[in-house]
């Protein structure tokens, strides 16, 4: 069933045992998680190979279930089938605007 954003921007977000209500990011919000983003990828060397990503799960444990979802992700690289863990992370970004 598709998420439903309310008329005030905000969509429901998993959380452990609970379902919590966050608003959409903004557009300077994603421009700036897109810049970083690209930045990332245009000065990363050749070795370790790693993987960014944007707005991805990040399954920190299975039991309980602890799911993040960071702005950007740096990983090492992993099948695109298989689930990321947080000890497949390398480095994450959250990028909080000066509101929150």
């Amino acid at each position: 069933m598709p998420a439903r954003i309310s008329p005030n921007g905000s969509m429901p977000r998993p959380f452990p045992n609970a379902v919590t209500v966050g608003r959409a990011a903004s557009r300077l919000h994603n421009r700036v998680t897109r810049k970083m983003a690209v930045t990332f990828e245009e000065n990363r060397k050749p070795e370790p190979r790693l993987m960014i990503d944007t707005d991805i799960d990040v399954r920190v444990t299975d039991v309980p279930l602890n799911v993040r979802q960071p702005d950007v992700t740096v990983s090492r690289c992993i099948p695109d089938d298989q689930r990321l863990y947080s000890t497949d992370v390398v480095l994450v970004v959250e990028v909080v605007s000066p509101a929150a």
